[in-house]
């Protein structure tokens, strides 16, 4: 694992890879969502937050499971149990973020 982070073009393939998935998903949201104008904004936000939670559920299964592996491997058990749990709380704050806000402005 080592010698693939330290390979000189490591940091340019994340980078490429970041470019075309922005190249990608912004006009398929922002086109996407341009079809609803007349639903307000909260259905464009919805589409959005959609596809933040498709790319960013790969990003957290990619990232947490070479973490998590690292770790058992390096005999760090408990750590790797920290990592994962953390992870998927962190999926879990990001597909509830938008029904607490619901909930805080059905408050006002």
């Amino acid at each position: 694992m080592k010698k693939i982070i330290e390979h000189p073009g490591y940091l340019m393939n994340i980078v490429s890879i970041i470019i075309v998935l922005m190249i990608v998903l912004i006009p398929m949201v922002v086109f996407g969502a341009s079809s609803d104008a007349g639903k307000g904004i909260e259905s464009g936000a919805r589409r959005i937050h959609g596809t933040i939670i498709l790319v960013g559920k790969w990003v957290i299964i990619v990232k947490g499971s070479i973490d998590c592996i690292q770790s058992v491997l390096n005999g760090e058990v408990a750590r790797a149990k920290q990592q994962f749990f953390g992870y998927l709380l962190c999926f879990g704050i990001m597909m509830a973020l938008p029904w607490a806000l619901n909930e805080v402005e059905g408050l006002f």
